[in-house]
């Protein structure tokens, strides 16, 4: 649960998916 969320946020500090950049 925690590893998703912080999938999540660093996907949305790049471009608001969920692969980050």
């Amino acid at each position: 649960m925690v590893l998703f969320i912080l999938l999540i946020i660093i996907g949305a500090s790049c471009w608001g998916g969920f692969v980050g950049c």
